[in-house]
């Protein structure tokens, strides 16, 4: 694990991303062992002990909810006082990475639009569009309006 960003902001160090090592050469120019160039590395280091809020047992109940067909972003709303986050989508955020640590199984993109364009029942074209209105072939003394 690399050293904290702290000492590189202070020394004006670059990251090495193949050599993962903190070089004093600036960001953009190639490092000196490998000839990687150097990226400015932001953010923090992520204590590996600390998981958030929600607790397995919590996890497993709030995917109980989930697998009816409630939304995260639905749960996220209703959850996020609750659980003490600042808002709804932090809230969703880590509902999505407690599911994810715990290995419950979550809905793709696809499966979650059809779970909210099918909650009303199917969604079906009633009208065809030959029947719209509208003349589908063109005449020749110009415009048909």
């Amino acid at each position: 694990m690399p050293p904290s960003p702290y000492f590189a902001e202070r020394i004006d160090q670059s990251w090495c991303p193949s050599c993962k090592e903190w070089t004093v050469l600036d960001a953009g120019w190639p490092c000196a062992w490998c000839d990687t160039i150097l990226v400015r590395r932001r953010g923090g280091w992520k204590r590996p002990d600390i998981h958030g809020r929600i607790s397995e047992s919590a996890a497993r109940a709030i995917h109980a909810r989930y697998e009816t067909g409630t939304s995260a972003r639905t749960l996220g709303r209703e959850l996020y006082r609750v659980l003490g986050y600042k808002s709804a989508r932090t809230c969703e955020a880590a509902i999505g990475a407690a599911f994810h640590r715990y290995g419950l199984p979550v809905r793709d993109r696809i499966a979650a639009t059809v779970l909210a364009s099918t909650t009303k029942g199917p969604a079906t074209l009633t009208t065809p569009l030959a029947t719209s209105g509208r003349s589908t072939s063109t005449s020749s003394s110009g415009s048909s309006f």
